[in-house]
């Protein structure tokens, strides 16, 4: 993970915050202490719960598949399509601590990951690449605050009327069972 050393992170708390809901669409909003970026994502994506349920396993112990031929135990990756604009996190645990890496239209991501973030790897079919570029946040945090991050956000989007409207429409569910396990990774 030799790429990452380039990086610098900045210990911050992430906050993620759910807007208008209309028409397949979800407005994102997440901000740190130093700054904050706003997209709109379809439904399609299911951005929110794949966030969810890959923490929940992140957090238990259970591997993460990256792709049919790779699950990792210690990182997981979100996709969130914008169509015309790609918003990928990349959440990597360290002990007790979190990595989150946030990039705007960066699609060599799921390259990185599977070669391990390695230059040396990396070097081997191409280039070594500039890991900062389209980079907008590079956080350090805390498993509990993005714990809590997730359990807000979710709390937040199960009270918003667009957000019931949407759901009785098309019968969507976020996956419970994830969010129980945060909830009481919480009350640890």
């Amino acid at each position: 993970m030799d790429l990452l050393d380039n990086i610098i992170f900045n210990p911050s708390k992430l906050v993620i915050s759910i807007g208008e809901i209309d028409a397949g669409w979800m407005d994102i909003t997440l901000t740190t202490n130093t700054k904050s970026i706003d997209y709109m994502v379809s439904y399609v994506c299911d951005p929110v719960n794949d966030l969810l349920i890959n923490f929940s396993k992140l957090i238990t112990g259970h591997p993460i598949e990256v792709n049919p031929f790779l699950k990792l135990d210690n990182l997981f990756h979100v996709i969130h399509d914008c169509e015309g604009q790609l918003i990928t996190r990349v959440i990597i645990k360290e002990n007790d601590k979190l990595k989150i890496l946030i990039w705007e239209n960066q699609y060599d991501v799921l390259d990185w990951i599977r070669l391990g973030f390695s230059a040396k790897e990396i070097y081997f079919y191409e280039e070594i690449p500039n890991i900062n570029d389209c980079l907008i946040f590079a956080i350090d945090s805390s498993i509990s605050d993005f714990a809590q991050t997730l359990v807000n956000c979710i709390q937040q989007l199960k009270n918003k009327e667009e957000f019931l409207i949407y759901k009785e429409s098309w019968g969507y569910e976020f996956d419970e069972d994830a969010f129980k396990k945060i909830e009481s990774y919480l009350e640890k």
